[in-house]
């Protein structure tokens, strides 16, 4: 019994010891980013609809065409070349009004107009890289990346008219429900250096990809649950500037 009385005092002891000291000097947790470069770059891209997402086709088809966006990069990148990532982007890819008037003014046997309609995804991921010298002047870094998209829609006029041409038959606004979908990215980025260890300028491409689903509406008809699998290719340039 006596021993183990000792022990607890002991035990007492060496704790109190220990609270002292973190008292008297701080927890200290180390930094996994201490020693990294830090990286924000920003810029402009063209942003490419493929896949199923620049399709004409009625049935699975998103009818999207070529638009612009901007990006937003923070990246930290450690000795042995490898880094941390996050990247954001937002884009805005208009409908080819062309290709889905024609497409239903060719399943309907009426003649059919369509105005407006915009996709504009917003991208926000993050994910690992790898970085490495290509010349004493350019870095080129790779990247792959996961995260959410979420997708906002301006809506679409469609109107239908009679055999003549002339009469209308039927005229409605549509509109995809905003929401939030899983999204990947692969990247790359070649960094050209204009003031060694401070600023580049940057060129990237990236794909980026995510299935989204979402309720087609409009004010005639019931809601439709679509799925559109939003593919983009985005080629852009900008600024990086960089930090110790």
């Amino acid at each position: 019994m006596k021993k183990r009385h000792i022990i607890q005092a002991v035990l007492f002891t060496a704790l109190l010891s220990n609270y002292s000291v973190a008292q008297e000097g701080g927890l200290k947790f180390k930094n996994p980013f201490d020693g990294a470069k830090k990286t924000t770059s920003l810029g402009a891209m063209y942003s490419m609809p493929v896949g199923d997402f620049g399709s004409t086709d009625l049935e699975k088809g998103g009818f999207a065409r070529a638009g612009w966006g901007l990006y937003l990069d923070s990246k930290s990148t450690f000795k042995n070349g490898l880094s941390f990532i996050s990247h954001s982007t937002y884009s805005w890819v208009p409908l080819n009004q062309d290709a889905i008037a024609k497409a239903f003014t060719e399943n309907l046997g009426r003649k059919t107009e369509v105005i407006g309609g915009k996709h504009k995804p917003f991208l926000t991921t993050v994910g690992l890289g790898y970085d490495f010298k290509a010349a004493s002047f350019l870095s080129i870094g790779i990247s792959a990346q996961v995260g959410v998209l979420y997708n906002s829609f301006k809506g679409f006029d469609l109107t239908v008219y009679d055999t003549t041409g002339t009469s209308i038959l039927f005229t409605d606004n549509f509109k995809y429900d905003a929401e939030f979908s899983f999204a990947y990215v692969f990247g790359a980025k070649f960094n050209f250096s204009l003031i060694k260890d401070i600023l580049s300028f940057q060129v990237f491409v990236d794909y980026s990809g995510s299935k989204y689903q979402a309720y087609l509406r409009s004010y005639e008809l019931a809601p439709i649950k679509t799925t559109q699998n939003i593919q983009l290719v985005n080629i852009g340039g900008g600024f990086a500037f960089h930090t110790k």
